[in-house]
């Protein structure tokens, strides 16, 4: 991409949209052991969604709340149970959205 000088005021630039994790439109499927690209680490999955209620969701791209792993009411966010993301992840193929998601990587 150019580089942005102060006078340019970005229009008629398109930046590729994300299809939060197939939710938006269909997306390939990544099958593999995989891991979350934002955050640099292979088995955290920590950029978690918290809502009002506490209910803690896998990630912002989450849009259907299909994988809760707990509730802040309930637990600290240390001890919020991410092991069966990680069990997903690990294997070659499973229904974890994460498999739709532009940022996945493969391990």
């Amino acid at each position: 991409m150019p580089e942005i000088d102060d006078n340019d005021d970005c229009s008629g630039r398109i930046n590729d949209p994300w299809s939060r994790a197939g939710n938006l439109w269909d997306e390939k499927i990544i099958n593999g052991k995989i891991w979350c690209g934002s955050s640099g680490k292979h088995d955290t999955f920590d950029r978690n969604v918290v809502l009002p209620n506490g209910d803690t969701y896998l990630c912002c791209m989450d849009y259907g709340l299909k994988h809760k792993i707990g509730n802040l009411f309930e637990t600290d966010f240390y001890s919020l149970d991410r092991s069966q993301i990680i069990r997903m992840a690990n294997e070659e193929s499973s229904d974890l959205i994460c498999r739709k998601c532009t940022i996945c990587k493969k391990q």
